[in-house]
């Protein structure tokens, strides 16, 4: 081994004597000991010196990497601020740093690789644009261009200047985007359109700018070319009846319709549906053979005048003759007297079609009147085999015997209502089958491969959740409308396979169903849409994955299923559940009924009231739903109770709860106090100065509150149900929309001046966070311009009842889904409290 003094180090390498030590401390130098003598290889010198060669040849210290940048000496006045600022290009993988431990080369620890110092400049150069030139380029104001900088996220590097990256900054640029104006010249689509169904819900990347949406040059491209599409493949109502001849279309045919797109209103104006080309063909080639052919090209609308049509096509006997007018002015007045819908009336004209015929040819040379007592009970019994054919009969045969003089006595016709009929057992699945069926249908991972691979997979997972949480019938689910995933960024099936919804996105996508006029098949009635919280995300994924598998075949509704009948074979629900659970329509309807009324009473509220919440689900108008409760004594979980969650926030509304929730009717609660807490975090964003003066107001707003609540605390729990009910069923409205009133019918402030969003007495649900963040922004505007100290106060008291009513909904809906309400969400916000110091 050879061996090198510390002496000699010195001289020939210029290292300090405190460095040879602390390299032989760190271990980089290695010594031995010749004789007696510890002393240093020259091996392990000599390859330090070559790494530190090297280093010096490669690398470049910190300070003259900043310098080369444009940095002054001044600008990092200590080791820590370098370390900080290099340690930022390092994280993201900018630059290639070395930084030495326990010594120094050249007296510098902190080295940057002079190659990355070179592709960091290159960087600059050609994939990011350099702040003020990019404010030259952009065809707007500076606060245009900030507020577009923070809405798409810009990336950017800082330095003495800051540096976007090209890319992403191309996509603010407004030369890439058109008014509504501009667009509605384009896409043909009246800018009225745009202001009932919102921008957002037909084009994606819709920005505000100085009051007006603007719209992505491409986005009205791609709506363009989907007007076209329509267009070819699409008659508007009018154009279809005047293809075919008719007044009106008869919503029993098998004409394809779809439920009119907003977009489509540039030509199909009220439109409620639009009828596929192909099929209104079909069906006009189809009806030249039709029996009604034959008496014009007039499609009957009426059940009533497609029975008397089409009984002109029954052959009978000039014998059968008076059988055949009785039977006539019996089944049309069975179908007036009928309350069914439309399409179930037309149902019975077929059947009665057919059990007419049966009775013509029974017995063709006698008329009924003349039918004997045996044959009478044959005709019933042998040539109307089911129970509600033979009671057609019957009806029939008791229709005529008080018209006319009849041979057979009905007094001995056999009544097929006396025959055994089986009942359908009305039954119910268990809280913990409902509970089952809820936690696998709610499970998104479990069946996201399955939906995406196989249509019908995905078409029962669809026709599951809605029956968990609406109480619909089998035919009202089957048509659910298409709906438009874009307006949560999701433009194709595949991206399920890496992606998943947030719950914002979620929303977005379920609540386009109520901009369809739904209604109940049977009833006709309105037909509303609920879906709790906790399956928003599953349900919107779902309708989602229907609605790409829909576009595909251009089916008219969402569900699709291999019966024409409409029904969902049992098989895909085996593939479902995986567990041999049989899933039924009735059974979950009755289910869901059940458990929720059985929840509603367990929480001491009226029974009466509990019933008319179900009622509202279903929208019976009378008291039929009461069939649909069964009886029940099994214990009531959570699930039941937060099945229909209406999304009231408010400290009233959590004071209500209370009271119902409580033991003996009165609970302390430190909700206010929480709240008040939470809002004083708020409060802080503003200097000391600007609350001082207000400290009056701010203790007379909490003194409000609690004279609420006392007056809440006072209910008993029947009363507090019963404002409960009433929040539920939307009979305590304001001034604004999606904002209940706890003074209604009173009004506490009725001057238009005072918004529901600043009264204590509001109670407002999800959707009001747009008219708060509206208020707020509004409000700290009026705020910085007001020239007074009056006129600061009165605009001050009125944001911080807004922020206190903010901080309830941060709690209640939580901050992400909060935070989307607001431009440049809770930072954005922080920014403008801070102008007003």
């Amino acid at each position: 081994m050879e061996f090198i003094s510390r002496n000699s180090i010195k001289i020939d390498y210029g290292w300090s004597t405190e460095k040879i030590a602390n390299l032989i401390k760190l271990g980089v130098l290695r010594t031995a000991f010749d004789g007696s003598m510890e002393r240093i290889l020259k091996e392990s010198a000599e390859q330090h010196r070559q790494f530190e060669i090297r280093i010096i040849d490669d690398y470049m210290p910190a300070t003259d990497f900043f310098k080369a940048l444009g940095y002054s000496r001044s600008a990092f006045k200590t080791e820590a601020k370098i370390i900080e600022k290099i340690n930022q290009f390092r994280d993201i993988k900018l630059i290639d740093v070395i930084e030495l431990e326990g010594y120094t080369i050249r007296f510098n620890a902190l080295w940057v690789s002079k190659s990355s110092f070179r592709r960091f400049t290159d960087l600059l150069t050609t994939d990011y644009v350099e702040a003020s030139e990019a404010q030259r380029s952009f065809n707007g104001t500076n606060e245009e261009l900030r507020y577009r900088l923070r809405e798409y996220k810009v990336p950017y590097i800082k330095l003495t200047k800051r540096y976007y990256l090209k890319t992403a900054f191309e996509k603010v640029q407004l030369n890439d985007f058109l008014t509504t104006e501009e667009v509605s010249k384009i896409t043909g689509i009246p800018v009225r359109v745009f202001n009932r169904y919102k921008a957002d819900s037909i084009f994606n990347g819709v920005l505000e700018f100085s009051g007006k949406k603007m719209i992505p040059t491409s986005e009205a491209e791609r709506v363009r070319n989907d007007l076209q599409m329509l267009r070819q493949k699409y008659y508007t109502p009018i154009e279809a009846k005047e293809y075919l001849g008719l007044k009106v279309i008869n919503p029993v045919t098998s004409i394809v319709s779809i439920p009119c797109p907003p977009i489509a209103r540039a030509f199909a104006f009220q439109a409620q549906v639009l009828f596929l080309k192909e099929s209104v063909h079909a069906y006009n080639d189809s009806r030249k053979d039709a029996h009604v052919k034959k008496l014009g090209n007039a499609m009957p609308a009426d059940a009533s005048d497609f029975f008397r049509i089409s009984v002109n096509n029954i052959p009978y006997t000039i014998d059968s003759s008076p059988t055949k007018e009785w039977f006539i002015k019996y089944a049309l007045r069975e179908l007036s007297l009928s309350n069914a819908s439309n399409k179930s009336k037309f149902k019975y004209a077929r059947e009665f079609l057919s059990i007419m015929e049966k009775v013509l040819t029974y017995k063709p040379d006698i008329p009924v009147h003349l039918l004997t007592t045996d044959d009478a009970n044959g005709l019933i019994e042998h040539e109307t085999r089911h129970y509600y054919k033979g009671r057609y009969v019957y009806d029939f045969l008791k229709f005529v015997s008080e018209k006319a003089l009849c041979k057979y006595d009905l007094r001995y016709v056999i009544r097929p209502s006396t025959q055994p009929l089986a009942q359908k057992d009305k039954e119910i699945y268990s809280f913990e089958e409902f509970v089952q069926v809820f936690t696998v249908a709610s499970c998104v991972e479990n069946h996201l491969h399955d939906a995406i691979k196989d249509c019908y997979y995905a078409s029962a997972w669809l026709y599951i959740l809605v029956h968990l949480t609406n109480a619909w019938r089998h035919s009202d689910v089957m048509q659910i409308p298409p709906v438009f995933p874009e307006t949560g960024g999701i433009t194709e099936l595949r991206w399920f396979q890496d992606c998943r919804l947030s719950e914002t996105q979620a929303q977005k996508i379920i609540n386009q169903l109520g901009h369809f006029e739904l209604s109940i098949s049977k009833t006709g009635m309105k037909r509303h849409f609920f879906c709790n919280k906790n399956l928003a995300v599953p349900m919107a994924t779902a309708l989602s994955i229907c609605e790409f598998h829909r576009r595909d075949t251009n089916r008219p509704f969402l569900i699709s299923t291999t019966s024409k009948k409409d029904i969902i074979p049992d098989t895909i629900f085996e593939r479902f559940f995986k567990n041999g659970f049989k899933f039924r329509s009735l059974k979950m309807n009755r289910s869901l009924m059940t458990h929720l009324f059985y929840s509603i009473q367990k929480r001491e509220g009226k029974g009466n009231s509990a019933f008319e919440l179900i009622q509202r689900m279903r929208n019976h108008a009378t008291d039929i739903t009461k069939d649909y409760i069964l009886s029940s004594d099994v214990d009531m979980g959570h699930l039941t109770r937060n099945l229909f969650d209406r999304g009231e926030f408010g400290y009233i509304y959590d004071q209500l709860i209370d009271v119902l929730s409580s033991e003996n009717g009165y609970e302390p609660n430190n909700a206010l106090e929480e709240r008040t807490n939470r809002i004083v975090q708020i409060k802080r964003k503003w200097s000391a100065e600007v609350t001082e003066g207000f400290s009056s107001f701010l203790q007379a707003i909490e003194n409000e509150k609690q004279t609420i609540i006392i007056k809440i605390k006072s209910m008993d729990k029947a009363e507090a149900f019963e404002y409960i009910r009433k929040l539920y069923l939307n009979e305590m409205p304001s001034k604004q929309q999606h904002i209940q009133c706890f003074s209604y019918p009173s009004c506490h402030k009725p001057s238009r001046d005072y918004k529901c969003t600043t009264c204590a007495y509001a109670i407002p649900n999800m959707y009001a966070l747009n008219a708060l963040a509206s208020d707020i922004r509004g409000t700290m505007e009026k705020y910085r311009e007001a020239r007074t100290d009056g006129s600061k106060e009165k605009y001050f008291n009125s944001l911080s009842l807004s922020l206190d009513l903010l901080t309830q909904a941060l709690s209640e809906f939580g901050e992400d889904l909060t935070w989307t309400f607001f431009e440049g969400g809770e930072q954005g916000l922080e920014a403008e409290l801070a102008l007003i110091n």
